[in-house]
């Protein structure tokens, strides 16, 4: 059994298994960096407000994790400052997990390529998401996320199926020319008067 201390990162993430018949089992896993000096959390989980002045170093360790050889990579909690275009135009090989990021400024993923399964659940978008012309080669989930700002899927490509139940669209959100090959979820989607899509390919679409 390992210990925690109050030099680990405190970030946790925690879920609930409910299986028929047994009693339900409460899971917590906890992030494995250690805490940044004078904070609670790692460089990649600290609020933005405790890494202003340690932005590039935020980056060189979220590259070192993103560009890891695994076959899933967890980015669930990360706090992240405006990504520029560092995330963008890139093919990413691995699952990526996002569950309850928080995109703090531009949150640009243009032109990416997803091979695999893309998973943004939970997450909030604080200003414009760009996924215009991104690709998802596989699953892509948007669930019960919220964006404060716009959405821009223009020229997106869905290759399977795509989940956007629960998820909050506060500003205008642009599906323009955009391909859903598999089904596609908005069940419980909020603000639907702002969803757009102009001159799109829409397969099943699950209201």
């Amino acid at each position: 059994m390992s210990y925690r201390t109050e030099d680990d990162c405190q970030w946790h993430n925690g879920r609930t298994d409910v299986r028929e018949g047994w009693l339900p089992i409460r899971w917590i896993e906890y992030c494995n960096r250690k805490a940044m000096e004078g904070s609670k959390f790692c460089i990649l989980h600290a609020p933005i407000e405790e890494k202003e002045d340690r932005i590039e170093e935020f980056w060189d360790v979220f590259e070192e994790h993103i560009n890891s050889e695994k076959e899933i990579i967890d980015c669930r909690g990360i706090e992240f400052p405006p990504l520029e275009d560092r995330l963008s135009k890139r093919e990413y090989e691995p699952i990526l997990i996002f569950d309850d990021a928080v995109f703090n400024g531009l949150a640009n993923f243009y032109g990416a390529i997803f091979n695999k399964k893309s998973v943004f659940r939970n997450v909030t978008f604080k200003e414009t998401a760009k996924f215009r012309k991104a690709t998802f080669k596989e699953g892509a989930t948007f669930e019960k996320s919220v964006f404060l700002g716009r959405a821009d899927f223009t020229g997106s490509i869905f290759i399977e199926d795509a989940f956007f139940s629960g998820t909050s669209f506060c500003e205008k959100a642009e599906f323009i020319r955009t391909e859903f090959r598999g089904v596609t979820y908005f069940e419980g989607t909020n603000t639907k008067e702002n969803l757009f899509f102009t001159n799109s390919r829409i397969g099943i679409t699950l209201y």
